[in-house]
């Protein structure tokens, strides 16, 4: 990981543990001033609000983490793909200048 992505996945987990902060910072007061006043229609409302706004939120945060999982598996399995690549050009190379020198033997009769 170069040192921007790792700064980068620094910045979006701190965001995430800000974002998370908040929501919790938010459903504790709602729920207060709910447990206060149960019978406020517009309070219940609110409390419903938040509720939902909380797990679309979680649900993109582990959208987000399964994305970043997934790309750096398949940046994993293309650099892999990359070497076995250059690990097989380099063997059929070596097998070339072997089978060069196979072939002038045989012209000489050796």
């Amino acid at each position: 990981m170069t040192p921007k992505e790792t700064m980068y996945k620094k910045l979006e987990v701190m965001e995430d543990i800000q974002l998370t902060s908040n929501l919790l910072t938010l459903q504790a007061n709602v729920l207060e001033w709910v447990k206060a006043k149960p019978g406020n229609k517009k309070l219940n409302e609110v409390c419903d609000a938040v509720v939902k706004v909380s797990f679309t939120c979680n649900k993109l945060q582990l959208e987000k983490n399964n994305y970043h999982i997934a790309m750096q598996e398949y940046r994993h399995d293309s650099l892999r793909a990359v070497q076995r690549a250059r690990k097989a050009e380099d063997k059929i190379t070596e097998l070339e200048k072997q089978l060069a020198i196979y072939k002038k033997k045989e012209e000489l009769g050796l």
